[in-house]
């Protein structure tokens, strides 16, 4: 914890790795976002019927 309060990382050189495989460019979490399924994107797409009848003209 001290070394910590002097400035030194709270990471491990591990720790440092696996995120940035994760996190960093290229890394396996940026790239399921934005290449994976879009399932949870097309559910929110589709539309549903109105719960009751819209008139065709109110005049």
């Amino acid at each position: 914890f001290a070394d910590f309060v002097e400035g030194s990382s709270h990471l491990t050189p591990n720790e440092v790795s696996v995120h940035e495989h994760e996190y960093g460019l290229g890394g396996s979490f940026l790239e399921d976002e934005l290449f994976g399924e879009d399932s949870d994107v097309e559910e929110e797409m589709e539309i549903e019927p109105p719960l009751y009848p819209i008139p065709r003209s109110v005049f």
